[in-house]
């Protein structure tokens, strides 16, 4: 999956966050100083194009939403991530994050009894 610029990561938390919308509609949830409407109609043009946003065509209007969740493109990052510097290795992933985070004692084990849950769901 192809990685997300700043910008695109942006537009793509809205989606996230509210689903279907039109550009217009787009536009009016940025915060202010909002972003010209033909800045943000070019990004989800963009963000279609990397497969990340489908439409539906409303008569001459199109209603964008996205194609993949949040957790499916984060999940795709971290997979890449493993595979470029860590040889496809999540364990050593892992352990060069955990060597590298504090977490407390409450947090491992919290972190161990979701692992034990994932592997009993394979």
């Amino acid at each position: 999956m192809e990685r997300l610029t700043e910008k695109e990561l942006e537009l793509m938390k809205l989606f996230w966050a509210s689903g279907d919308a039109f550009v217009r509609e787009l536009v009016d949830r940025y915060p202010s100083p909002k972003p010209h409407f033909n800045t943000v109609s070019t990004y989800v043009r963009l963000l279609e194009k990397k497969g990340l946003v489908k439409h539906e065509e409303l008569g001459n209007s199109f209603r964008y939403s996205p194609a993949v969740s949040a957790e499916e493109y984060s999940v795709a990052l971290v997979k890449e991530i493993a595979e470029k510097f860590y040889g496809n290795s999540m364990k050593d992933l892992i352990v060069s994050l955990l060597g590298n985070v504090e977490l407390s004692e409450d947090d491992m084990w919290d972190l161990m009894t979701e692992m034990r849950r994932s592997r009993k769901r394979e």
